[in-house]
């Protein structure tokens, strides 16, 4: 992948970055571990279960957080869409729509979308989105790489300001790995790993750690840190653990689209408190969920429990007549001419239900609305509907708005690493439609039989070489001069781009509603309302198709449908005819040479005669 240049940057300014993140970002990560808890259920603290059990009181869970988040994490792969990059000149135009199958070559490569989708749950929950895209190479080719970071690993200056963190001076990430597989993957630094390990920090908020910071002497395992920061303008790489530089530090072997070095890591958070810290969806429902669960749970043990009110010696036993009490079928008895009576607790209970419906109420009407969840119960209008669909959108669109911006970072990233590193011609399979398959080529080469042909039919250099390869082949094997190159179709080093990501919500419910009634009018009355119409107005996937064979009658679209044969036919027999016309030429031409190559014989052999018997006048024939 080329060489990189080191620099001379201290392992203890490094150290320092990162201790100062970890101190810094402590209370944000306490918080964030909390939202993931509360996603997953957890949301009792062990201090608050020990005092419910000491009651008496079940701690109850009725987890509206997963629900609401689950519920945008639904909406996210709905909007997933693939991304098209545009040309940013003319010249460019054509080469556009092969940009956008490389990008979408190494999305599908990448199973980009489920790793979109863990990034948006990290968005969702923790309130950040860490991607990085890397160049990795593989035999004798360099695969584009795009890998989530979680975010219990990831660290970053606490004092950059930007959603995007683009401002900051420094991020990175941690990996926990076994002291040995360190040495044998840097052995260079195997005595240095030995001699540094000497400094145990304490902390607890990252994951899959021990209890020390750097180092974990019960499994023998090391921290390493993988780190990007600007030195002198421009970003640098270094991988380290305490006391060892294991690579680096160097200029970030990364480019952008300038041309110069840039951090692989893709970071982006939709919300930002006063502090910088990043804020996830969940974070607005921790305090009403709790409130439902604590209702709830105390409704319940009202309900389970009553209340006595008594004379001294109105019973001889208290505990036993507690006991009694909690069984279905309880009885007590209760000495003569002495007070006792049940005090009525349910104006509390009831308090406690109305409290808890209204808690139950405040979290369901936020963001993910039952709307906007399908759950709406009553025959409701779609007008309706959609206000309260909009209403719940407007509230999570700037998680869903980030999470878009991030994607399209991501593939600027990956447009970057195919301009660096995909200097040979590659061609890749990409899909075309649902029915065929096409090749493109990147840094294609064009051969000068390759061109006349492309010239004389009109055909595209992908099908050129799948239907001509062998003939091409032979063509070149006769004339060398034939298989020069003429030009590069899809430079993806001359080739820059917009990438943008075609994402819209699902269709609203007006527009559903008003297809339903128009398909309701068009049952009642076929023949006035064309079937055109219907087909138009429906989401169907294929409706162009279907709209194609649906129009005319069967014997015009079989005449359309021969005349495209035709037409392919004809341009398959005018490559074919030009291939003929190139093997004639290099045969005419191979015999040419050798006539040339006879002549030039005999005259060398007229000569060398000549000049042997001067006198004598040759007559020599080959």
């Amino acid at each position: 992948m080329g060489a990189m240049k080191e620099n001379s940057t201290s392992m203890e300014k490094l150290i320092q970055y990162f201790e100062q993140s970890a101190d810094t970002t402590r209370g944000y990560r306490q918080l964030a571990e909390r939202d993931r808890d509360f996603y997953d259920g957890k949301q009792w603290t062990p201090e608050e279960t020990e005092e419910l059990t000491r009651r008496g009181q079940t701690p109850v869970t009725v987890n509206k957080v997963a629900g609401k988040i689950d519920w945008m994490l639904g909406m996210e792969r709905q909007l997933r869409a693939d991304p098209v990059a545009l040309s940013r000149t003319i010249k460019h135009e054509g080469a556009a729509n092969a940009a956008t199958d490389a990008l979408r070559y190494v999305a599908d490569s990448q199973n980009f979308d489920d790793v979109s989708s863990e990034c948006a749950e990290s968005g969702f929950v923790e309130g950040i989105e860490i991607g990085i895209v890397e160049a990795k190479q593989k035999g004798d080719q360099i695969d584009v790489t795009v890998k989530q970071v979680k975010w219990d690993r990831f660290f970053f200056d606490p004092h950059r300001r930007r959603k995007d963190y683009r401002d900051c001076r420094y991020l990175g990430f941690v990996i926990w790995m076994d002291m040995e597989e360190v040495k044998q993957k840097w052995p260079k630094s195997a005595d240095q790993i030995d001699a540094g390990m000497a400094a145990n920090l304490s902390d607890d908020t990252y994951e899959d750690k021990p209890e020390t910071m750097w180092y974990d002497a019960k499994r023998k395992r090391v921290m390493v840190v993988q780190m990007y920061y600007i030195d002198k303008g421009q970003w640098n790489q270094a991988i380290f653990c305490k006391g060892a530089f294991l690579a680096g530090p160097i200029v970030s072997p990364y480019l952008d689209e300038d041309g110069l070095p840039e951090c692989p890591l893709v970071v982006r958070s939709a919300k930002l408190d006063r502090d910088g810290n990043p804020i996830g969806a969940a974070r607005v429902y921790i305090d009403p969920q709790r409130e439902v669960n604590a209702r709830r749970s105390k409704f319940l043990f009202l309900l389970s429990q009553r209340q006595t009110l008594g004379e001294q010696g109105a019973v001889d036993d208290v505990s036993a007549m507690k006991k009694e009490l909690a069984k279905a079928d309880g009885h007590v008895v209760v000495n003569a001419n002495q007070r006792f009576e049940f005090v009525p607790n349910g104006d509390m209970a009831n308090g406690q239900f109305q409290l808890y419906q209204s808690a139950l109420a405040e979290i369901d009407g936020m963001g993910a609305n039952p709307a906007l969840q399908g759950k709406q119960e009553g025959d409701t209008s779609g007008y309706a509907l959609e206000r309260r669909e909009r209403g719940g959108l407007m509230e999570m669109g700037p998680f869903f708005d980030s999470h878009r911006m991030w994607k399209r970072d991501i593939y600027r990233a990956v447009w970057n690493r195919i301009r660096q590193f995909w200097k040979e011609e590659k061609w890749i399979r990409v899909t075309d439609d649902e029915e065929s398959l096409k090749w493109v080529g990147l840094n294609a080469k064009v051969s000068q039989a390759e061109q006349m042909i492309m010239d004389a039919s009109g055909m595209p250099l992908d099908q050129i070489k799948k239907e001509f390869q062998d003939d091409i082949e032979q063509v070149i094997a006769a004339r060398p001069d034939m298989g020069a190159p003429v030009d590069t179709q899809n430079d993806v080093a001359e080739l820059d781009v917009d990438i943008i990501i075609d994402e819209t919500a699902d269709a609203a419910n007006i527009q559903s509603q008003q297809f339903e009634q128009l398909v309701q009018l068009y049952s009642a009355n076929p023949q006035g309302i064309p079937w055109e119409s219907i087909i138009k107005a429906s989401s169907l996937r294929d409706k162009r198709a279907i709209l194609a064979a649906s129009q005319g009658d069967p014997e015009q679209a079989a005449a359309m449908a021969q005349k495209q044969q035709e037409i392919e036919q004809t341009a398959m027999e005018q490559a074919q005819a030009e291939i003929e016309r190139l093997r004639s030429q290099s045969a005419k031409d191979m015999a040419s040479t050798q006539k040339i190559a006879a002549e030039t014989q005999q005259i060398q052999l007229e000569t060398q005669v000549v000049a042997a018997f001067p006198d004598v006048r040759p007559n020599v024939n080959v």
